[in-house]
């Protein structure tokens, strides 16, 4: 994403608003993508931003707890060998495969609620437990492999 798209994106912007520069506003993994943006392609980024807001920044995954990113981080090498062999190239994208995780998770909700609880993290300290249960009516999202190599 900060190789490829966040180029496309602003440039995209910029032919649409006629301007030279424009203001990055990045949230979480937003950062993550312009701070790889700009450390491998300073000069591109210095004549197209005027300014670059981190909103809750991303640059290191030291300390995260989740269970999924923790086994990413260990296995990254092996998942990217498998996914690769079968061409996978995300995870629990709408459509077939999240219609049949709802449909299992309706079975086996025992299961489910352990998957859940493999890919995110509920500490009431840091999540708003009023609003838990609206973020995982989203869940599965799906994401793309390369997101969690990225962050592995």
């Amino acid at each position: 994403m900060g190789k490829y798209d966040a180029v496309a994106q602003v440039e995209k912007a910029l032919s649409v608003s006629g301007k030279s520069k424009l203001t990055w506003i990045g949230h979480s993994q937003g950062t993550s993508q312009m701070f790889y943006a700009m450390s491998t392609n300073a000069s591109y980024w210095k004549s197209k931003l005027n300014l670059f807001v981190a909103l809750a920044p991303v640059a290191s995954l030291t300390h995260c707890s989740n269970q999924l990113m923790q086994t990413a981080a260990k296995f990254e090498s092996q998942i990217r060998a498998a996914s690769d062999a079968v061409h996978l190239y995300s995870i629990a994208t709408p459509g077939i495969d999240t219609a049949a995780l709802s449909a299992f998770c309706g079975k086996v909700p025992d299961f489910c609620n352990a998957f859940q609880t493999f890919v995110t993290t509920s500490d009431p300290k840091a999540d708003d437990p009023d609003r838990f249960a609206v973020y995982m009516g989203h869940f599965p999202s799906g994401t793309s492999l390369q997101s969690i190599y990225h962050y592995a």
